[in-house]
């Protein structure tokens, strides 16, 4: 799983830097450096053969554990590194599963509204047609803000929930980080 994940940030590194910066693609190297961080291999390891762990189960498991570790850190860089380690997490997973990437994007200009991005599958979607990307999770230093930031694509992060529906008007305000349900005709 550890192989083929690189191979697959190696895939999404070439395609970043075919489609961004050389800058915002190195985040898929150091995806690729922390599937191979000794601390996280060992915890890996450890769960499977001390603790009697399936494959599957001591990956989650080891996501867990660091997804925590960073998220309790003061730094909100650092407390951001949670989502790069959820992304490399889920990616070994659906290797082992047996899964693939589901992407169910319209194919018409659309504001992308989620929980959470992580940035495998910010640096996958098409600037053409995601006019704003919302997250509820997330901050301005978080790698799927800054790949959304040299896509061009306007986003707003660490959102509060709001009721929005499928099909709704939005505005999106990237540069203040604002986000309007249902604007006015004044504001549009």
């Amino acid at each position: 799983a550890v192989e083929a994940a690189k191979q697959e940030l190696e895939n999404l590194y070439q395609f970043a830097l075919q489609h961004i910066s050389p800058k915002e693609a190195e985040i898929f190297r150091i995806h690729a450096d922390l599937l191979e961080d000794p601390d996280i291999a060992e915890c890996r390891t450890s769960a499977i053969l001390t603790q009697g762990f399936c494959a599957e189960y001591a990956i989650r498991y080891t996501g867990d554990q660091f997804g925590q570790l960073f998220c309790s850190l003061e730094s909100p860089q650092m407390q951001e590194r949670a989502a790069d380690i959820r992304d490399i997490t889920e990616r070994m997973l659906t290797i082992l599963c047996g899964g693939e990437t589901a992407t169910d994007a319209p194919n018409r200009p659309y504001v992308l509204y989620a929980e959470d991005l992580v940035p495998s599958e910010t640096v996958t979607l098409d600037p053409s047609l995601v006019l704003a990307i919302v997250t509820e999770k997330g901050s301005p230093a978080s790698h799927s803000a800054i790949l959304a930031r040299s896509m061009g694509i306007p986003a707003v992060v660490g959102s509060q929930r709001l009721p929005v529906s499928e099909g709704g008007l939005l505005a999106v305000d990237g540069e203040k980080g604002t986000l309007l349900v249902s604007p006015d005709k004044a504001t549009q």
